[in-house]
């Protein structure tokens, strides 16, 4: 091989590492964007909209009811307010639009009486348990419980939790997990149920 080839080839042979260089920092420069830009956003939903709000302290020992019917077997539909405490009943559909009002069996630990709607007891809250999703960018997701007042149709408390996946685990090294959620202090939904008793606030 001529000198002259010799170093044509050298040159090429820089020039393509020298390419692969690029690209590795072009691909490294565009996940870091990604992942910052992303970062930022997520910082700030979680800010604006995530953790625990009271807007008006709740009255107790009044009606609540719940969007989703009774299916007869499982009660995840009308079991949650009743975390809340201070609940005389949940007015619960089933998927008939047969009304019922639920409280807990004190003698069965985790189950519930139901009775037919008693027309002469009055609801005030309506519990709403809803997905949030993100059209606009699919690492974002999350879920709002939510309190609203039937007299004056606002809500008056909220607990939201933001989840953000900066990348699929199949994009990453071993497939190492990227999600995670606004932070929450331990005790968080504690205080929130006391709160709703005791006054406006973020928790």
């Amino acid at each position: 091989m001529s000198a002259h080839l010799k170093r044509v080839v050298r040159q090429f042979s820089v020039l393509v590492s020298l390419g692969l260089v690029l690209c590795l920092v072009f691909v490294f420069l565009s996940y870091a964007v990604e992942y910052y830009g992303g970062q930022q956003k997520f910082e700030s939903l979680c800010a604006s909209q995530g953790g625990a709000r009271v807007f008006q302290r709740l009255e107790k020992n009044l009606g609540w009811t719940v969007d989703e019917a009774y299916d007869g077997r499982h009660h995840e539909e009308f079991r949650r307010p009743f975390s809340f405490g201070h609940i005389a009943f949940v007015r619960v559909p089933d998927k008939k639009e047969v009304w019922f009002d639920a409280v807990p069996d004190p003698e069965r630990p985790g189950k519930f009486l139901m009775t037919p709607a008693d027309p002469a007891r009055s609801v005030r809250y309506r519990y709403r348990y809803k997905r949030l999703n993100f059209p606009d960018d699919e690492r974002f997701g999350g879920s709002r419980e939510n309190i609203i007042d039937l007299a004056t149709g606002k809500s008056v408390a909220s607990f939201t939790i933001i989840y953000y996946q900066w990348a699929k685990p199949e994009n990453t090294i071993l497939h190492a997990p990227t999600s995670q959620s606004c932070r929450r202090e331990p005790g968080s939904f504690d205080r929130f149920y006391r709160a709703l008793y005791t006054g406006p606030g973020v928790q």
